[in-house]
């Protein structure tokens, strides 16, 4: 994906945004949407009734994947949406590459990771914002592993 871009088009060629990375949790719902309308005369549920529904099970089913995803990349043992709400903005604000900085924080000791992750930015003196981050994310580290009676990570020393 590169620098991190939430409407960033991957799709050669295709002028609307309806394929851009924000947009892709509205589109997959509303695939779901005209596949349960396909499937209605099976059902005895109302067309109305059936696409509330599916789309009030596909937003939570969505957000909670989502969510359990990002808490796997960060090597978390419980979810942090504000903490991966603000990893996600600091990114597209810093134009720091997405592949990179999960990659940073995951093989790097803290001081490493600020490096690491600034070394792809696209904004300059972004190290402060990254650095307040990235303490939060440690300190989120450090007090899991404590919970669970372990010591904290070896990178985060």
């Amino acid at each position: 994906m590169g620098a991190a871009d939430s409407n960033f088009v991957g799709r050669a060629g295709e002028r609307s945004d309806r394929y851009c990375y924000s947009k892709q949790p509205a589109a997959a719902r509303w695939a779901c949407e005209r596949f349960a309308e396909a499937m209605q005369v099976l059902h005895c549920t109302e067309a109305q009734e059936m696409a509330a529904e599916v789309r009030t099970l596909f937003d939570g089913e969505f957000q909670s994947a989502y969510d359990d995803g990002m808490r796997q990349k960060l090597g978390l043992k419980v979810c942090a949406p504000r903490l991966v709400a603000d990893l996600v903005s600091l990114m597209e604000k810093t134009g720091a590459d997405w592949t990179h900085t999960f990659n940073a924080l995951a093989s790097a000791t803290a001081e490493e990771m600020l490096s690491a992750v600034c070394q792809f930015c696209s904004e300059s003196g972004a190290e402060g914002e990254w650095k307040a981050w990235l303490s939060r994310y440690t300190d989120i580290l450090k007090t899991e592993a404590a919970a669970l009676g372990q010591s904290a990570d070896t990178r985060l020393q």
